[in-house]
């Protein structure tokens, strides 16, 4: 069997989205497994061991080309789109979940002559549709995050029909990582055996931020109440954000914002780029994630295995154990 799971929004969603891959390869372990992700999210998809390959969406420059007003860009845009579905239907595959709820998404796909396509999608008639009993339900009946009480990896994961469950989010880890996480790390005077609660601050827009105040006062009760030592973890253009919370919370967290200027996907297929998944999962002891796009009372806690970081959720105050 030939699986495309299509994914093109932001690294986080496809973080996320290792539910579903996952089960997948629970319910076919010889299925060939394809990941179509934006180049943001292609770190996240090399992490993923159930996924086989991936095929890098390029919507951003297709999309300035197809509105520049510009002959040969739209031209060339064309000719982009066109070797884009020439490629994925010689692929053959035999069923396609697409993840990612977008008319430009569906109308791509509707191109691609699978015989089964499950989330959004377009009609015989050309409407948008969205298949699968789950998906409808789900996007059409809870339309603010702040009022649902399923978080998205699941809705990703229940994408399948009969889903079987998984206890967490995947994404492999390597020991290049780990040390480089621990020289980072031990600059700021943070040790191996320290709990450590690293926070980001940013969302992919203001409405699914969690207020900075909120994230300085659960610091301030994190390092009375645990000792915690608190990281603020995002890119350059998230600076602002941690200015705020310093305002809030002064000298209390470092600061490893401006540490990474900008987001690269990596060129090397083992080398993960993306500094809000790689330093908490790289400590060698467990610590707790917040990330702002979540629900407020939801933390992820990151936990050392042998050979990967499994990502765990505690859902108001309901802890999942790790097996």
């Amino acid at each position: 069997m030939r699986i495309l799971v299509a994914q093109m929004t932001r690294m986080g969603d496809m973080l996320q989205n290792s539910t579903l891959t996952r089960a997948l390869r629970q319910r076919y372990p010889d299925a060939h497994i394809t990941a179509m992700v934006r180049p943001l999210a292609r770190a996240i998809a090399e992490r993923n061991p159930d996924i086989d390959d991936i095929i890098l969406y390029e919507e951003d420059a297709m999309f300035c080309a197809l509105r520049s007003r510009d002959s040969d860009r739209l031209l060339r845009a064309y000719r982009s789109a066109a070797a884009l579905v020439n490629d994925l239907n010689a692929r053959q595959f035999d069923i396609v979940y697409n993840c990612t709820l977008s008319i430009a998404s569906a109308m791509l796909l509707k191109l691609v002559h699978a015989p089964r396509t499950v989330g959004a999608h377009l009609s015989d008639d050309w409407r948008f549709v969205l298949r699968g009993r789950w998906t409808n339900y789900f996007f059409t009946s809870v339309y603010q995050r702040a009022y649902s009480d399923i978080n998205i990896s699941d809705v990703f994961r229940n994408l399948m029909e009969d889903a079987p469950p998984v206890p967490g989010l995947t994404l492999a880890i390597t020991d290049e990582d780990r040390r480089e996480a621990r020289d980072i790390l031990a600059r700021h005077g943070i040790g191996e055996q320290d709990f450590v609660v690293c926070m980001q601050l940013g969302a992919s827009d203001a409405s699914k931020r969690w207020p900075v105040t909120h994230f300085a006062e659960l610091a301030r009760r994190l390092a009375a109440e645990k000792s915690a030592k608190i990281c603020l973890l995002g890119v350059e253009s998230e600076a602002p954000l941690g200015e705020a919370f310093e305002a809030q919370a002064p000298g209390l967290a470092v600061h490893l914002l401006r540490l990474f200027p900008s987001w690269r996907p990596s060129s090397n297929p083992r080398a993960c780029s993306s500094p809000t998944i790689r330093a908490p999962c790289t400590l060698p002891r467990p610590c707790a994630v917040r990330f702002s796009s979540c629900r407020s009372d939801t933390f992820i806690f990151v936990r050392p295995v042998p050979t990967a970081k499994a990502i765990w959720r505690s859902n108001a105050g309901k802890t999942t154990s790790p097996p």
